[in-house]
């Protein structure tokens, strides 16, 4: 039984995917391939930037565990919220009481790490339940990841399956919903679980980082998207949706467009669509958020997923026996051209989001665009992370110099006092994770 059967309450919760540590060392990233992280810099650099609140204002994060997204939140999230319920009302969407939350997990680059995360989300969404439950309160549970956060997500199934402990509830995800997943081994089958009634998976092919990832998985690469095997297919309550956004319709000069209708133009046979699609970062990050935010992306400064409710209902609306799907947003034309994803010549012009709707939205968000907050600082923040990182690990016996001469000398010159030349780092020879987050 869904727990919405009940009342008309729902729970929405967010998790953020891996924190990018500001640069790392080539001997910890043979320990992230061994997934052998603990006492290292990069784990602990992670761990200091995770207890830094300036690094996580501006992005759809807060501190560790479940944290409920109320006024006191910072600006961010406030204008998520903002956003959501005004998407909510365009499509007569009406609840007794939205509660929306954040998981804060440790970040770190590491199945084993992802795992433990896991465990302690399933506990802690058990204590929110039985606390809301105690005030008559029974929503349904809608978890909507980024990144590695689908894996910290797919794994709750797992701990569920080994969980012995009695507990109040059979607890059940009503929605899970992806965006840009790593599809891994480790946790590809997971979808097939009765824990989760329904699951979207979203993402981009534009998205590199997504199956770049060979660092914490058996395969060498990430796949983008779950694909049927020997012995195994996909589910039938997983919808894939590979999203798309056109930032110009070529050759609309010789289509006859309704005004009144203006998304037809898209499945319209004279005209081109020029495309600008969702790389990682768009995916869900603000343009405030971090350089890696594409400023000529269509829909800046807004990430996907600050469209999702209304793109997962135009779906169900138009879309809901397809269960894999191209989603070609176009903001100029009000509209979205659905696809099915192995037969492009069926497809389908849909409404979606008005002009005006838009540009409200746009207003929206900037409104709610965090104050004194700038890139620059959060770049001091984490190099302080680093060096509070770099002392705690001195102090420990397990952080020694190698006895190999080559590394011993290598080991003094790489930790030797880089902050003199803040912030270039121009002594330390590091190797980037080549984007904001995996």
């Amino acid at each position: 039984i869904s727990l919405n059967s009940f009342t008309n309450h729902e729970m929405t919760i967010f998790v953020h995917g891996t924190i990018k540590p500001p640069e790392i060392s080539v001997a910890d990233l043979i320990k992230i391939i061994r997934d052998k992280v603990d006492n290292t810099i990069y784990s602990q650099v992670i761990t200091h930037m995770r207890k830094d609140p300036e690094l996580s204002n501006g992005q759809i994060m807060q501190g560790l565990g479940l944290k409920r997204i109320d006024e006191k939140s910072h600006r961010t999230l406030q204008g998520l919220k903002n956003i959501y319920e005004y998407q909510y009302e365009l499509f007569g969407k009406k609840l007794d009481d939205h509660y929306l939350y954040t998981f804060g997990w440790n970040g770190l680059l590491s199945w084993s790490k992802r795992y433990k995360e896991s465990e302690f989300f399933y506990e802690e969404l058990h204590k929110e339940l039985d606390r809301l439950a105690t005030l008559g309160v029974y929503p349904s549970i809608r978890i909507i990841t980024f990144s590695h956060g689908g894996n910290v997500a797919l794994n709750i199934s797992i701990v569920k399956e080994k969980d012995t402990k009695p507990r109040n509830r059979d607890l059940i995800v009503d929605q899970l919903i992806m965006l840009a997943v790593p599809v891994q081994a480790e946790t590809d089958q997971q979808i097939a679980s009765p824990f989760f009634k329904k699951i979207y998976h979203c993402y981009s092919n534009e998205d590199n980082i997504q199956t770049m990832d060979f660092f914490s998985s058996q395969r060498l690469f990430s796949n983008r998207f779950f694909k049927k095997s020997y012995g195994y297919t996909v589910p039938e309550n997983v919808t894939q949706i590979q999203l798309r956004v056109t930032k110009r319709v070529a050759g609309k000069k010789n289509v006859c467009i309704d005004p009144d209708k203006p998304h037809t133009l898209l499945a319209a046979k004279r005209i081109r669509l020029e495309h600008k699609d969702p790389s990682h970062t768009e995916m869900f990050h603000f343009k405030w958020a971090t350089n890696w935010y594409n400023k000529k992306f269509p829909l800046n400064p807004l990430p996907i997923v600050a469209l999702l409710p209304t793109i997962i209902h135009t779906i169900n609306t138009y879309s809901s026996d397809q269960n894999h799907i191209v989603f070609d947003y176009c903001p100029s034309a009000s509209g979205a051209l659905l696809k099915q994803h192995s037969k492009r010549s069926n497809k389908c012009a849909v409404p979606f989001l008005t002009e005006q709707t838009h540009k409200e939205l746009w207003e929206l968000a900037k409104s709610f665009q965090p104050e004194n907050f700038s890139l620059e600082r959060q770049k001091e923040h984490m190099a302080l992370a680093l060096k509070r990182a770099q002392t705690d690990l001195e102090k420990t016996k397990s952080f020694k110099k190698p006895r190999n001469k080559a590394l011993a000398h290598y080991f003094e010159w790489a930790t030797s006092n880089i902050f003199d030349e803040l912030p270039e780092f121009k002594k330390f020879r590091k190797i980037h994770l080549l984007s904001a987050q995996f």
